[in-house]
């Protein structure tokens, strides 16, 4: 855990396991993207800020059956002992963001208490288009990467942003109240993301 600003953020590599069968599940589903019937029930997209091609509800009995989810609420719980916070926690949605050419999430926040994302896969182009804006010194408009920002009336005398690279394998997690964003990339890849939220119990 650190805190790059007044909020506490959690950074953690996700177990091997975990890894793997979030990993079949985003092959599984994008197999099921051509087919209208699959994207049309299992679209999550109304229901977010995100502006991905594709956002879909990841299954939840697949989720339970492979510990995804006691594996989060296990990190949500660890993240709230740390700050001496007594709550009864559970879980909430969970979905896949496949990103292509173009797409991006605009500043948002969540509506639950905390929220975070596993970064699943990211391609060359895009990762080398990062790395040319992070030579600038605006680094809250480099393409691909989680934006957050904690206090929107910004003063250039405090840190108030933070920009997490695309570190595949990784989990990130934050207070739902932390606004955040992700600018489009125009590469010709693909980026994948399963974000989730935990709720109060």
């Amino acid at each position: 855990m650190f805190n790059p600003f007044g909020c506490y953020l959690l950074k953690h590599k996700v177990p091997d396991e975990i890894f793997k069968a979030l990993s079949d599940e985003v092959d599984s589903v994008r197999g099921q993207l051509k087919h209208e019937d699959f994207v049309r029930e299992n679209n999550f997209a109304e229901y977010l800020a995100g502006r991905n091609s594709y956002q879909i509800r990841l299954d939840d009995k697949y989720a339970i059956q492979n510990d995804i989810y006691s594996y989060v609420l296990s990190l949500g719980q660890h993240y709230l002992e740390q700050l001496n916070i007594p709550k009864k926690i559970r879980m909430g949605s969970i979905w896949i963001n496949y990103g292509y050419k173009g797409d991006f999430n605009p500043i948002h926040t969540h509506d639950a208490l905390l929220s975070g994302c596993f970064y699943m896969s990211q391609d060359d182009g895009i990762m080398q288009e990062q790395e040319s804006g992070s030579h600038s010194r605006a680094t809250s408009g480099i393409p691909g990467m989680t934006h957050f920002v904690h206090d929107l009336n910004y003063s250039p005398l405090n840190k108030f942003t933070y920009s997490n690279k695309f570190v595949k394998g990784e989990l990130i997690m934050f207070p739902s109240f932390l606004t955040h964003w992700v600018n489009p990339f125009q590469t010709d890849g693909e980026r994948v993301t399963i974000a989730f939220n935990i709720l109060e119990a």
